[in-house]
Parts: structure tokens; sequence; C-alpha cells
């Protein structure tokens, strides 16, 4: 890596932005863990919130090279597409009060006690998955806020091979598995949200049959599935897709989704 000459910041999708990013994104990150470990020993509500919603912005900054002077927020229009075209996710609308309100709900839970820090760590990490409140780098700011909620209760620091994580260093788009044949990897973050629509519909009632073999939501991306899932059970998508990450952020024990 030539770090006299970094990669283009329309690049940063490449690996070898993610890699040249690295210093940077850990320099941030560490000094975000230190800042954590103190607001979750205080239990205070109020800067545990604050923490999150004001660290994502230096976090994405950081991922994608921008300035402070540099618009890195989504439109209200913005769409998450995969490389073949496919509509994964749209952004919700009114994004800004939905974060409010279920991080809220979720900080809340840790210091009542009725959720404890990894379930706060997954939290977070399906918010900003979900909300998709940045033009690039939601997925990496994402993983970073889980693993400092992670990490934020013991004394582990962030090592080189954490900060790879969460850039998302060596991951494979696409994986050749015979000599003509070839799997496409979808996104992590993305493939938590199939499963997740999956329990979602359990959640609110159908049958395991309906939902795997009449509305095959195990088959549909995250859009579509809410799109089937609201047509199925009468519910306005916009209404259903609050619901849904209400389902995700607060409501689901998760116990369903591995990391």
């Amino acid at each position: 890596m030539d770090f006299n000459n970094p990669p283009s910041a329309k690049d940063i999708d490449s690996q070898a932005f993610r890699e040249f990013s690295l210093p940077q994104v850990g320099s941030v990150l560490r000094q975000k863990l230190i800042d954590l470990r103190g607001i979750v020993k205080s239990k205070d509500n109020t800067l545990l919130q604050r923490f999150v919603t004001d660290s994502t912005d230096d976090i994405n900054r950081s991922v994608v090279g921008a300035s402070a002077q540099n618009n890195i927020s989504s439109t209200p229009d913005t769409v998450i597409m995969h490389a073949l075209g496919m509509v994964l996710w749209r952004k919700p609308a009114e994004s800004s009060k939905l974060e409010n309100e279920n991080l809220v709900a979720l900080t809340g839970g840790l210091v009542d006690g009725s959720i404890d820090r990894s379930r706060l760590a997954k939290g977070v990490y399906f918010l900003e998955v979900l909300l998709h409140k940045y033009k690039d780098g939601n997925g990496r700011v994402a993983r970073a806020l889980k693993t400092l909620v992670d990490k934020s209760g013991d004394t582990s620091e962030l090592t080189e091979d954490d900060i790879k994580q969460i850039l998302g260093i060596g991951r494979k788009g696409i994986t050749q598995t015979g000599e003509n044949k070839f799997q496409i990897n979808f996104n992590s973050d993305f493939e938590r949200l199939v499963l997740g629509v999956v329990y979602f519909g359990l959640h609110k009632g159908l049958s395991a049959e309906i939902v795997t073999k009449e509305l095959k939501l195990n088959g549909a991306l995250p859009e579509q599935g809410l799109e089937l899932l609201a047509q199925k059970i009468g519910t306005p998508k916009d209404k259903l897709k609050e619901e849904f990450i209400r389902f995700m952020v607060v409501d689901s024990d998760l116990s369903w989704c591995n990391f």
C-alpha cells in the first residue's frame, strides 16, 4: 500500500481504501472506547444516548475519509442496492424520530437491567444498519459500535484484527466454488436482516409454514420480505417497517441471530 498516494475517495468500498483507512479508524475507535467505558460505569442514560448519536458521525468520517466540511448524510430516498441491481433495503421515513425512540428504549433497558451489554451492542448495530444514516460506510459504523459496546465492560483493547473485521478487510463478494461455478456472498449485515424478517413474521403471529412455504421470506431480500408480509397481514408497509426496526433493535432477544 502506498500511503503517499491514497486510493480515491470514490473507491471507499475497495479493499485498498479499507486498508488505507485502518490506522485512522483505529485511532478514532480507541479513543471512543476510553470515552464509552467511563459512560457505561456511570449508567447515565442520557450520556449513553448522546455517545451513540454523536460518535456515529465521527466514526463514519474516519471510515470514509470525510472531512468535517463534507456532507456524509444519506438522503430520505436512499435505496441500498446489491451490485447485481437488486433492492436490499430502503431507508425508512422519519429516521431521526426512529433513532431517538429506539435508542431511548434500548439504553433504558441497560440502565434498568432488563438487557445486558451484549444485547445493547446488537441493538445499536441493527439501529445503524436499518436507519442507514450515511451515504456510505453504514455497515462499518454498525460493526464499530457493536465492538465498542462489547468491549466497554472489560479491559481488553482493540486489536488490528478487530479493526480489520469492522472494516470488512478480506471479505469477498464472490467465491469460486467450482471450475465454472461461483457463489455470491451477500453482505452479512443484510443476511441477518433476511433472517430477521422471517422471525418478525413469526412474531406477528404467522405460522412457520406460511412464513417459509407460502411467503418464502427465508428466500426474500429484506425489502421484498417486508412487502410480502405487509400484504399478508394488511398493514401499511411504512408502519410495518417501523415495527420491524423496533423488533430488531429493542424487542427481540435475538437468540436466533449469530454474529
